[in-house]
């Protein structure tokens, strides 16, 4: 999407109107697509309940005839989605334009942020968590960790994950030596000095 369109989005009027039965309000159509032969609009309703208003849209199918003087428009198909279903069809958009903004194949976890939280109990944490690591790997993003407001769980996670990566490491470096045969004290003196709370950890453990 455009700055442009961006900005265009940023203000939108909408008329409410009442109609005959006055239970439910409609507002102007939506043209979604329109050619020479047909026109697909959405018509928004606001249906008055005790408990407040809820919404429902149709969506419209119109096929463009030849009138004597003038085209006629007459209604082909319609479809129409409740409130979930309206805010479902949203949501999924939204994903979908998220994605398109990239050009690789792959998973894509799609993070609504909007008050700086995020609601995430319908998602697999294991695929969250994986999303989240390699967003924060991206220097542009990491670089503002310091400033940002971390709570202690998460602290406690990090510190976890890091050490985990620490020691993965440390002992891909050490099984490299071992298969290759060094015997060079010098190497394995230098792996002891860079991973010194390795040691710590083994006593940890053994204790």
């Amino acid at each position: 999407m455009s700055e442009r369109e961006d900005k265009e989005d940023d203000f939108a009027s909408i008329e409410r109107k009442k109609s005959r039965s006055e239970k439910v309000d409609y507002g102007d159509p939506i043209v979604l697509h329109e050619t020479s032969r047909t026109r697909v609009k959405l018509v928004p309703f606001f249906i008055k309940r005790t408990e407040g208003t809820s919404t429902s849209v149709k969506v419209i199918t119109e096929r463009k005839i030849k009138w004597p003087h003038d085209w006629a428009v007459v209604e082909e198909k319609s479809m129409t989605l409740n409130e979930p279903a309206g805010r479902q069809l949203l949501k999924g958009l939204k994903n979908v334009f998220a994605v398109a903004q990239e050009d690789e194949e792959g998973e894509y976890v799609v993070i609504r942020i909007g008050d700086g939280s995020a609601e995430l109990s319908d998602q697999d944490p294991a695929k969250v968590a994986g999303a989240v690591a390699k967003v924060l790997n991206r220097k542009e993003i990491s670089k503002h960790l310091v400033d940002a407001e971390l709570g202690d769980e998460l602290v406690q996670a990090l510190r976890g994950a890091i050490r985990l990566k620490e020691m993965r490491s440390a002992v891909a470096k050490l099984r490299a030596l071992l298969d290759s045969g060094t015997a060079d004290e010098s190497a394995y003196q230098k792996w002891c000095e860079e991973h010194t709370w390795a040691f710590w950890e083994c006593l940890r453990y053994a204790g």
